[in-house]
């Protein structure tokens, strides 16, 4: 693309004319509602789960407006239940926790095996020698 080879305009150094103001843009501080509207609104916001922005779109107004109608004129937000566990969690923790329960109540399953029986010092046998005894026994069962 070719370079400009013409100098930019220059401006005029006349003064600049006077800005005229712009009317306003904001609708009037207060609008008037009816009472019918203003109960129905109120009982929307303060009784339902309906989202602001839908209340605000039926009175013809922006939601952050209805929130300035809603604290001048003292409405309350409906509050929403508080999240529990799903229910799946919930039985999840019943069954651990009778499973637990249940392990704790039952007695406990001794240990037959030679091995354990001797290591543990019955009959007065060290370690080693339960051992041999172990050994001894699968020689046994291989014959």
């Amino acid at each position: 693309m070719a370079r400009r080879t013409r100098a930019p305009a220059r401006r005029s150094r006349a003064k600049p004319k006077a800005r005229r103001k712009l009317a306003s843009r904001r609708l009037p501080a207060h609008r008037t509602y009816t009472p019918e509207l203003l109960a129905n609104g109120r009982r929307r916001f303060e009784h339902t789960e309906e989202s602001v922005t839908s209340i605000a779109a039926d009175f013809g107004i922006h939601h952050y407006s209805l929130i300035r109608l809603a604290k001048r004129e003292g409405w309350v937000r409906h509050a929403r239940p508080q999240r529990a566990l799903p229910r799946a969690a919930r039985l999840l923790a019943q069954a651990e926790a009778l499973a637990a329960q249940a392990a704790a109540e039952a007695p406990p399953t001794p240990d037959l095996s030679p091995t354990t029986r001797y290591a543990r010092g019955g009959r007065g046998a060290d370690r080693r020698a339960a051992e041999r005894h172990h050994r001894a026994a699968l020689s046994r069962g291989a014959r």
